[in-house]
């Protein structure tokens, strides 16, 4: 084998399964606003989330974020929830993750001003030449 197996269906003694992500934020940044894992259901408060210096990359420090759980079957959602409370803490805070390495820094942060509301941007190229063509105003999809 290649990769790690981890046994999340086996029951758990002490602190619980530990579940971790990496990011990557730039050298500005102060490190306290990393600890989105408070925000995530299924974390424990208890033992706390910490965070790992994992290394001082060209462009940027990398963090490990790790929480313990105890519900292994969630570990997926668990994950996934936590970095989408990483993404927004950081856009709360004015917080850039870090760009690929091949692309200038921004004067200003790539940070969303707005919440999404929920159309791709292919959508709205596709309204804008559905209306060029036809003079109507195209239909909102089904849930807008």
């Amino acid at each position: 084998m290649n990769s790690d197996v981890i046994n999340s269906s086996k029951p758990t003694d002490g602190d619980g399964l530990l579940v971790h992500t990496s990011v990557g934020i730039g050298y500005e940044e102060p490190p306290d606003k990393v600890e989105a894992a408070r925000r995530t259901k299924g974390l424990k408060a208890r033992p706390a989330p910490f965070v790992l210096w994992t290394a001082l990359a060209d462009y940027a420090i990398n963090y490990q974020i790790n929480a313990y759980t105890t519900r292994g079957n969630s570990i997926p959602r668990m994950r996934s929830d936590l970095h989408r409370n990483i993404v927004a803490a950081f856009n709360e805070n004015g917080v850039q993750i870090m760009i690929p390495s091949d692309l200038a820094d921004p004067a200003e942060p790539n940070i969303p001003l707005a919440p999404w509301n929920g159309h791709l941007a292919h959508e709205a190229r596709e309204d804008t030449e559905e209306r060029g063509q036809s003079g109507a105003t195209p239909r909102a999809p089904d849930g807008a």
